[in-house]
C-alpha cells in the first residue's frame, strides 16, 4: 500500500507569496545520504511540507545540497540524478514526483509552466491526506466511501458549520428537530435512523461526542474556523469506536501546532439578509514553534452573530412582539500545545470551548405568515431560547515503540444545555376545551429542559510501523464513562389539561450513567501486488442505569454486549484505479433514559441494543491524465431496529421511546465526479440516493405501529429523509496579473421530495397526523466571486440567490408550524494568512 511519507493538507496554489520559498534556505549543508532522509532534513530546516509517495524514494540516494541555497535550488541539488522533479503546490508545500511521468494527484494542480510561478495559473483537484483508518493515507487510496471537506473547500463554499456541510453532502442529513423547536438536532446518514441513541457518530479529533437522546446531537460540534478538514465517512466505522456510527461518522480535524513554521490567519465577514437582520463574524488563529522541533502551539478564537428573519407576534392580535427574533450567537475558542521530547515522541494537550446561544425558535406559524412575501411570523405565547456550551480537554501522546506506532488519547467532555419549549399547543390541541384553546396568554405552557453531560474517555492504540509491508495490523482498547442529568419542568398558570390542575408546576429530574469497554483488532494481508484483504473485529460491553432524583425514587438498569466483524477486499489495479468490497456489522448500545411527562411514566425507561449489516462495493478512479476523478459506491443495509413502545390498547399513542421499531432496509449509492476541463475551469458533482423502508409490519396490542414498505423517518418527528441529493459546482479562474487571480463560483444543492408513504399518513396508525406533509423538493443556489492576492483574500457572495423559501419541517397537528431557508443573503468576506 502506498502512503505519503510526509504530508499536510495543500492549500490552494498561490494563497501565499513566494517570499516564503525564498526565505526557506538551508542553514546547514545536507550530506549525501538516502533520499528519504535527505528530504526529511530539508523539510526540518526549511519548514516546508514535502509531499511524495514512499515508493519513489525507496533505494534512492541523494548527493546532498550546499548550505545557503534557497529552497528551489536546494531541491534541484537533492534530486539530481534520481529521475525525480518537484513543483510547489503553494508557498509552504512542495510535491516530489517522477520526472518522466506526470500524474497529478487529487491535491496537486496540473503541471505549471515553471516551478517558481507565483501566480495561480491553474485550478486544482485537491490531494488530501486523511486519518479515517487511524493511519495517514491519501484519500484516493482509502477503501471507504467518504467526502472530505478541506479548509479551502469549506471557505470556497461558505461553510460555517454542520448545517452547511450536510446541505452540500449527499446521503447526509442534519437539521433541527421540530418537536423541540429546533433546540435539538438530527444527524442521519444513509437513512439509518430512528433509534433512541445516535446512529451517526460525531468526533472531534479522536474524541466521540455522545448524543443526549435519539438521533439528536444538540449543537455540540465545532464550527469550521481553523479546521484542517472534515471527514464524512459513510457506513459503519469499526476502527473508530464501534457504537454510535452505524450509518457513518463525521470527524472534525483541527489544525495542529507546528514545530517548524509560524502561521497566522485572520478572517471577517459581514452579510445582510433580505428583509431581515444582518450577520457578522470574525476570527483569528496563530501558532508556531516556541522551541523549534521541540515545542509548538496553536490558538484560535472565532465568534459569529446570525441575524434573525422570523418575527414574533401576539397570536391573538398579531401585534409585533419582537422583530427578527430568531437571531443567534456562536463562539469557539481553542488552544493546543505540542511537545516533542524526542524524534519519536509527541505530547499534545488541547482545550476546546464552544457555545451556541439562540434567542428564539426559527419556526413560523403558517396561518399567520405569508411565505411568498417573506413575512414569517411566530405566534408562540413564550420566547423559546436555546443555549449550549461544551468544553473538551484532551491529551494525546504518540510514540514509536519498536515495530509499532503507539498512541494514547485521554479526553474529558463537559456539556451544559438549556432550552425552553412553548408546549401550549402540544398539551392543548386535543383539549376538551376545544380547538380555540388557548384563549389568552395565561394559558401558556412552558417546558424547560436542562442537561448536564460529562464523559471521560481513554483510548490506547497500536499500529504496525510500516504501512507498505505485506502484513499490517491495528489494535485498540477503549474505555469511557458518562454521567448525564436530565431536568424537565412543566409550568402552566391555568394548569395542564389531563395532567395537573391550575396552577401547575411539575418537575422531574433523572440522572444516568453509562460505562463502555471496547476493543478493536484488524489484520491486513497483501495477497498479491494489487489485492489486499483485511479482517477486523470490534467488541463492546456497555452498562447503563438511570434513577429519579425526586420522589418516587425509581430506577432502571441494563447491560448489553456486541461483537462486530468486518471483511474488506481492496484491489489497487494501478496508480489510478482502486476497487473495494466491504461487509461489516454495525452496533448501537441500549440505554436508560428519563421518560417525558406525556408518557405518564414516573420511572426511567430502558431501550435495547440494535445491530445492522452493511454491504458496500465502490471504486475510486483518476482519468484523463489526472483531469478527472470518479468515486462511486453502492450500499445495501439491513438492520433490526429494536423499538420500545410504551403505549397501551386503551391509549396507543401514549409514548414511543423509539419511533422507528423493527426491521428496516436502506439501499442506495453515492457518486462524486471532479473534473478539470481546462486550467481555468473546475467542475464538481456529487449525487446520492437513499431508499430506507420498513421490511415488516409491526403491531402492539393489536394496533398497527408501522407497515411493511412505509418510509423510515427519524423518530416519527415529522422529518423525512430526502431520497435524491445532488450538489454541483463550477469554478472559473481569471488571471488579473501582479500575482492576483479572481475566481467565480456557482454552487447548487438539490434535495428531492420523499414520496413516502409515512406512518403519519396511515389513518389506522396511532401516529396518524391529519395534514402531515413531507418536505417538498428544494433547491439552493449560492454564488461567490473572490479575489486572491498574495496573502489576502476577499469574496463577495450571494447565498440563496433565488430567494427560495420552501416550507419544510412542518409540524402537525399542533400548529402547524414550519421552517424555511434563510432568505437571500449578500455579504463580503475577507481573510489574510501569514
Amino acid at each position: 500500500m502506498r502512503v505519503f511519507a510526509c504530508a499536510l493538507l495543500a492549500m490552494v496554489y498561490g494563497l501565499q507569496s513566494t517570499d516564503a520559498r525564498a526565505a526557506a534556505a538551508l542553514t546547514v549543508a545536507i550530506p549525501a545520504q538516502p533520499l528519504a532522509a535527505a528530504l526529511s532534513e530539508f523539510a526540518r530546516q526549511t519548514g516546508l511540507q514535502v509531499l511524495y509517495v514512499t515508493q519513489v524514494a525507496k533505494a534512492q540516494t541523494s548527493n546532498g545540497a550546499r548550505a545557503g541555497l534557497p529552497a528551489p535550488e536546494t531541491l534541484t541539488e537533492l534530486l539530481e540524478g534520481t529521475g525525480l522533479t518537484f513543483e510547489f503546490l503553494n508557498a509552504r508545500t512542495v510535491r516530489v514526483f517522477p520526472a518522466s511521468v506526470t500524474v497529478p494527484t487529487p491535491a496537486a494542480p496540473l503541471p505549471a509552466p515553471h516551478h517558481l510561478s507565483t501566480q495561480r495559473s491553474a485550478l486544482a483537484l485537491e490531494e488530501v491526506t486523511v486519518t479515517a483508518t487511524r493511519r495517514e493515507e491519501a484519500v484516493n487510496r482509502v477503501p471507504i466511501d467518504m467526502m472530505v471537506w478541506t479548509q479551502d473547500a469549506m471557505e470556497g463554499s461558505g461553510v460555517k458549520g454542520m448545517a452547511d456541510l450536510a446541505s452540500l453532502t449527499p446521503t447526509m442529513q442534519f437539521q433541527p428537530t421540530p418537536g423541540t423547536t429546533g433546540a435539538t438536532t438530527y444527524l442521519v446518514m444513509r437513512g439509518v435512523t430512528g433509534r433512541y441513541a445516535s446512529t451517526a457518530g460525531l468526533y472531534l479529533d479522536d474524541t466521540p461526542i455522545p448524543p443526549v437522546w435519539g438521533d439528536t446531537v444538540l449543537y455540540s460540534f465545532p464550527f469550521t474556523f481553523d479546521l484542517e478538514r472534515v471527514e464524512v465517512l459513510r457506513g459503519p466505522q469499526l476502527q473508530l469506536f464501534g457504537d454510535g456510527n452505524e450509518g457513518g461518522a463525521v470527524r472534525f480535524i483541527f489544525n495542529q501546532p507546528s514545530l517548524s513554521t509560524f502561521t497566522a490567519l485572520a478572517t471577517a465577514e459581514l452579510a445582510t439578509t433580505k428583509l431581515a437582520a444582518s450577520s457578522y463574524d470574525a476570527g483569528v488563529a496563530f501558532g508556531g514553534p516556541v522551541i523549534p522541533d521541540a515545542l509548538g502551539f496553536r490558538i484560535s478564537a472565532w465568534t459569529r452573530s446570525d441575524g434573525g428573519y422570523v418575527d414574533r407576534v401576539d397570536p391573538f392580535t398579531q401585534a409585533p412582539v419582537e422583530r427578527n427574533a430568531n437571531h443567534s450567537m456562536s463562539t469557539s475558542l481553542r488552544g493546543a500545545l505540542t511537545l516533542a521530547p524526542s524524534e519519536s515522541v509527541q505530547i499534545t494537550p488541547s482545550l476546546t470551548y464552544t457555545s451556541y446561544n439562540r434567542h428564539d425558535q426559527p419556526y413560523f406559524f403558517l396561518d399567520l405568515s405569508d411565505v411568498g412575501a417573506q413575512k414569517l411570523k411566530n405566534g408562540s405565547l413564550l420566547r423559546q431560547p436555546a443555549d449550549e456550551t461544551f468544553y473538551l480537554g484532551a491529551l494525546k501522546v504518540t510514540s514509536t515503540l519498536g515495530a509499532a506506532n503507539f498512541s494514547a488519547v485521554s479526553s474529558y467532555f463537559d456539556r451544559t444545555t438549556y432550552f425552553l419549549a412553548d408546549d401550549t399547543g402540544a398539551y392543548n390541541w386535543d383539549s376538551p376545551l376545544g380547538p380555540g384553546y388557548p384563549v389568552n396568554h395565561a394559558d401558556a405552557v412552558a417546558d424547560q429542559w436542562h442537561f448536564q453531560q460529562r464523559m471521560f474517555m481513554q483510548e490506547l492504540r497500536l499500529t504496525s510501523l510500516d504501512p507498505g509491508e505485506a502484513l499490517t495490523w491495528d489494535a485498540a482498547a477503549f474505555y469511557s464513562t458518562e454521567h448525564l442529568r436530565w431536568a424537565d419542568q412543566l409550568t402552566g398558570p391555568n394548569g395542564l389539561p389531563g395532567l395537573a390542575p391550575a396552577p401547575a408546576d411539575l418537575v422531574q429530574v433523572t440522572t444516568g450513567t453509562q460505562t463502555r469497554f471496547a476493543a478493536f483488532g484488524q489484520v491486513s494481508l497483501r495477497l498479491t501486488q494489487q489485492l489486499t484483504a483485511s479482517v477486523g473485529v470490534h467488541g463492546e460491553h456497555t452498562r447503563y442505569d438511570a434513577t429519579n432524583e425526586l420522589a418516587p425514587i425509581l430506577s432502571a438498569a441494563g447491560a448489553d454486549s456486541g461483537l462486530m466483524p468486518r471483511l474488506r477486499l481492496a484491489y489497487q489495479a494501478d496508480e489510478h484505479e482502486l476497487f473495494y468490497l466491504t461487509a461489516g456489522k454495525g452496533y448501537g448500545s441500549g440505554g436508560a433514559v428519563s421518560s417525558a411527562f406525556i408518557c405518564g411514566q414516573a420511572s426511567p425507561a430502558v431501550f435495547g441494543m440494535d445491530t445492522l449489516w452493511s454491504y458496500e462495493v465502490g471504486a475510486k478512479s483518476t482519468m484523463f491524465d489526472g483531469r478527472m476523478q470518479l468515486d462511486t459506491a453502492l450500499f445495501h443495509i439491513v438492520w433490526n431496529n429494536v423499538g420500545y413502545h410504551l403505549g397501551t390498547a386503551a391509549d396507543p399513542m401514549l409514548c414511543a421511546l423509539n419511533g422507528s421499531p423493527g426491521a428496516a432496509a436502506s439501499n442506495g449509492f453515492d457518486l462524486a465526479v471532479h473534473m478539470l476541463p481546462s486550467a481555468h475551469v473546475r467542475m464538481n458533482m456529487a449525487i446520492g440516493y437513499t431508499d430506507a423502508r420498513y421490511t415488516r409490519t409491526i403491531t402492539h396490542d393489536g394496533i398497527v405501529i408501522v407497515r411493511q414498505g412505509q418510509a423510515v423517518n427519524p423518530g416519527f418527528d415529522f422529518v423525512s429523509v430526502s431520497p435524491w441529493n445532488l450538489t454541483a459546482s463550477v469554478d472559473y479562474l481569471v488571471e488579473l496579473g501582479h500575482d492576483a487571480t479572481a475566481n467565480f463560483r456557482a454552487e447548487d444543492a438539490f434535495r428531492s421530495r420523499n414520496p413516502g408513504p409515512f406512518v403519519q399518513q396511515d389513518p389506522q396508525s396511532p401516529y396518524y397526523a391529519p395534514g402531515y406533509t413531507p418536505d417538498p423538493a428544494t433547491n439552493l443556489l449560492n454564488l461567490r466571486a473572490s479575489v486572491h492576492w498574495q496573502r489576502y483574500d476577499a469574496a463577495l457572495f450571494v447565498n440563496n440567490a433565488l430567494n427560495a423559501l420552501p416550507t419544510i419541517q412542518r409540524l402537525a397537528p399542533a400548529g402547524p408550524t414550519a421552517a424555511t431557508f434563510r432568505p437571500r443573503t449578500v455579504g463580503l468576506a475577507v481573510s489574510s494568512r501569514f
